[in-house]
């Protein structure tokens, strides 16, 4: 969201030196008076994402798809 913001600005203004990445989104939110504690927050939330994916990871089950059920489908479709 950070680096959206810095891209929206960038194209409003019409300057894309103000374009950053995640660096350059980090780096400004250093800067701001609450820099550590709103990096914090970020790196809390990196952290949360990551446990999620893990999580997901582990028990999410794909069901593969049924040959019989979609040939009949295509059939149907066909007809």
């Amino acid at each position: 969201m950070i680096v959206g913001t810095f891209l929206l600005l960038a194209a409003v203004r019409y300057n894309p030196a103000q374009a950053r990445g995640l660096a350059g989104a980090l780096k400004a939110l250093e800067a701001e008076p609450y820099g550590p504690a709103l990096l914090a927050l970020v790196a809390a939330d990196l952290f949360a994402f990551g446990v999620y994916g893990i999580v997901q990871g582990f028990y999410r089950r794909i069901r593969p798809p049924d040959v019989r059920e979609a040939q009949s489908a295509i059939a149907n479709a066909t007809s």
